[in-house]
């Protein structure tokens, strides 16, 4: 396995811990939630669902919200994109 194999992988655990540890309780409490979709060369995928798709605060949620957590506890995100919001 290749290192950046590897790496993709430590960084997609990590993303996915955080995601359901501290993210997404948050979310579920107004109703809402997000989904991984996917990650590479530091760009993260998600999905938001529930009452966050298509609510005026979602960029927000992503910008100050999900981009930040995840910005501060796995810096090799360097890009967080929701797969369903324009522009994000």
């Amino acid at each position: 396995m290749s290192d950046k194999i590897k790496e993709n992988q430590e960084v997609i655990e990590t993303v996915q811990v955080l995601l359901e540890e501290r993210i997404r309780p948050a979310l579920q409490e107004h109703g809402g939630d997000v989904k991984f979709v996917g990650y590479d060369d530091g760009v993260l995928e998600v999905e938001l669902c529930g009452a966050c798709d298509g609510c005026p605060h979602a960029r927000e949620t992503m910008e100050n919200g999900i981009a930040q957590l995840v910005s501060y506890f796995v810096p090799e995100v360097t890009e967080v994109r929701a797969v369903n919001m324009p522009d994000s």
